[in-house]
């Protein structure tokens, strides 16, 4: 089985997903990197709904997620260019980046997204984007559409 029919047999498995977002122009004092951490580990059901859903990776990439606009956004537009999201005890990681046409999506190792705890932007942004280039050399890189991911 490839790393990839590994992660996504974790979409509709049991578990605490896990879910991690950069964004930019975010509101005074909001954390560089946040994680779902405690009851808002609750707010996605699956790995499926943390990629896809309403206030998912997805559409918080493609600034659509209603609720980080709307609580964390500095000026009316939304800008993700980084999310990710894993089941908890899951060897590797979806990391979506925001691009031209649909986000795209590679694999990444856990630990990597676990350890993840930037200091400023430069540094998320430089991290992250290390991150997405070693997952895109080992896992490649793929399109999250609306609802699966398609090799490009």
């Amino acid at each position: 089985m490839s790393a990839w029919e590994n992660a996504e047999s974790t979409w509709r498995q049991s578990g605490i997903v896990e879910y991690g977002i950069y964004q930019i122009d975010a509101v005074m004092h909001t954390p560089i990197w946040r994680r779902h951490e405690g009851a808002a580990q609750t707010r996605f059901s699956s790995v499926h709904s943390g990629l896809f859903g309403k206030q998912g990776a997805r559409n918080a990439c493609k600034g659509l997620a209603p609720y980080t606009k709307g609580k964390y956004a500095a000026g009316s537009e939304l800008f993700v260019p980084y999310a990710a999201v894993w089941l908890r005890a899951s060897p590797l990681s979806y990391l979506v980046r925001a691009s031209a046409q649909e986000p795209e999506v590679t694999l990444v190792q856990t630990a990597l997204i676990n350890s993840f705890a930037p200091s400023s932007d430069q540094q998320a942004l430089s991290q992250l984007a290390e991150f997405f280039a070693v997952g895109a050399g080992q896992h490649g890189v793929r399109w999250l559409k609306a609802s699966r991911i398609e090799s490009p």
